[in-house]
């Protein structure tokens, strides 16, 4: 839909504004006139009425000339199109209206072609005026994004090597906004360290023309602290492949990284736990079971019975300890694994008795961490074993967005669902509370989502979705 063109004529001949009103509204133009005889009436209206696109005036008002009348609109309104539609043809007239900033003008000829022209010119008047104004509002909408955000945006010149920061630069790192710096002195800026990576890294996006380029480096506050952050940027070439400018914006993921180093922190702290479980429990575990052994050769107690009980529970509470240790871990190298193999593997790691596995996976194919995936299914078939006796049934099958592993057994109350996954929560005697803790991070730690359902047969089911599914 083409935007409405509000025209204001003014001329003291109300039948010559009529003519050039009828005129302009016959075309097939988004045009609308109001007609005015008076300068002074319509200065009132352009000061009480935004609707106005342009102004079109004879040179000869009344009270004041068609230039002077143009003097007085652009004093408050520099960018009103305004078109001098005049009888007076010669070059210094013509001279004289541009040289007071008319956006145009126009010989009255009394014919009907100057009425084409006149509406021709009227239209690109007023989309250049638009034009600008959008262009004007785009700037300042973005000046002030750049202000509100706290990222820093920034542009290089690659040739004089000269960069523009924006005002987050004094806000972030207490750099002055309003002093011109250089590349040079941005790159004194990054962490000794860091300064040989980013180099190369710019250097090889030069090479390939890579129009962007993310880094992550450290940078040196006014204060002299290092804050970490992150760097993105576009790069724009010439036909010749020359980089000419760099655009971006700087984030300042201090806090982030600070996090991800506690992080680091506490992984290093599990892995020493898992040390001091894997010897400094272990090992004098083993010399009680052996010593435990001993004693049942020579005597026969209900005693060394229970002690024996307590030893197992004990080898598998470590056992559990130090694979929630290693479940802190971030998954590895993941490769495209078939779950039926997985889980016949992970049922052959588990004391089954005389439970029976139901695969339903066919040829089913994930992309995951071999090795955790298994520790996930040897737990939940233990789960299903554990509280569902030694003659549960347990099915894996395919679902729409991943697949399932269910039981025969009586099922997960519905008050209880949503602490199964918690740290140390069993509802069987001998459970150390460990097992589905770890699944839910195995889970995770590929992207998925694992939830508890209602098996088919009454028993407890836990969904595994958001899977990247392959036959």
């Amino acid at each position: 839909m083409v935007a409405k063109i509000h025209v204001a004529l003014i001329d003291p001949d109300e039948t010559i504004c009529e003519d050039v009103s009828t005129a302009l509204e016959r075309r097939n133009d988004p045009l609308t006139t109001t007609i005015f005889t008076n300068s002074e009436t319509l200065i009132n209206r352009v000061e009480n009425d935004e609707s106005i696109d342009c102004i079109v005036s004879s040179q000869s008002l009344p009270e004041i000339s068609g230039l002077e009348l143009l003097r007085a609109i652009r004093d408050n309104y520099p960018e009103l199109p305004f078109i001098l539609f005049t009888d007076q043809e010669s070059a210094s007239a013509v001279k004289r209206a541009f040289a007071e900033d008319a956006s145009d003008f126009c010989i009255s000829r009394g014919t009907t072609e100057e009425y084409d022209v006149l509406a021709h010119r009227i239209r690109n008047a007023v989309r250049e005026h638009r034009l600008k104004r959008e262009i004007d509002q785009t700037r300042e909408r973005y000046e002030l994004a750049v202000r509100a955000a706290s990222d820093i945006i920034w542009e290089r010149d690659v040739e004089t090597n000269d960069i523009r920061l924006s005002e987050g630069i004094e806000n972030t790192f207490g750099y002055p906004a309003d002093q011109e710096y250089g590349f040079d002195w941005w790159q004194e800026q990054t962490h000794p360290d860091d300064e040989a990576g980013l180099k190369k890294q710019l250097h090889q996006a030069f090479e390939a023309q890579q129009e962007r380029l993310q880094q992550e480096y450290r940078v040196q506050r006014a204060d002299g602290s290092y804050a970490y952050v992150e760097d993105t940027c576009h790069i724009i070439y010439d036909t010749d492949g020359t980089p000419t400018q760099m655009i971006g914006a700087i984030r300042d993921i201090t806090e982030q990284k600070e996090y991800e180093l506690q992080l680091e922190r506490q992984n290093e702290r599990l892995n020493e736990f898992a040390s001091v479980v894997s010897h400094d429990i272990r090992n004098p575990l083993n010399v009680a079971v052996g010593n435990l052994e001993l004693a049942a050769d020579e005597c026969d107690s209900e005693f060394l019975d229970n002690a024996a009980n307590a030893l197992t529970r004990i080898e598998y509470l470590t056992g559990d300890l130090l694979t929630l240790a290693r479940s802190g871990k971030a998954v590895g190298e993941t490769t495209p694994v078939q779950l039926q193999t997985i889980a016949k593997s992970a049922w052959g790691n588990v004391e089954t008795a005389t439970a029976t596995l139901d695969l339903g996976t066919d040829d089913t194919i994930v992309e995951a961490d071999r090795d955790r995936l298994e520790e996930a299914f040897e737990n939940l078939f233990r789960n299903a074993i554990e509280h569902g006796g030694d003659d549960v049934t347990v099915r894996v099958g395919k679902i729409n967005n991943g697949f399932y592993v269910e039981d025969s057994g009586d099922g997960i109350p519905d008050d209880a669902r949503e602490q199964v996954f918690d740290h140390g929560y069993s509802t069987g005697e001998g459970g150390t509370g460990f097992g589905l803790s770890i699944v839910r991070s195995i889970i995770e730690g590929h992207g998925w989502s694992i939830t508890v359902a209602d098996a088919s047969a009454d028993g407890a089911r836990f969904e595994i979705t958001d899977v990247q599914l392959s036959s």
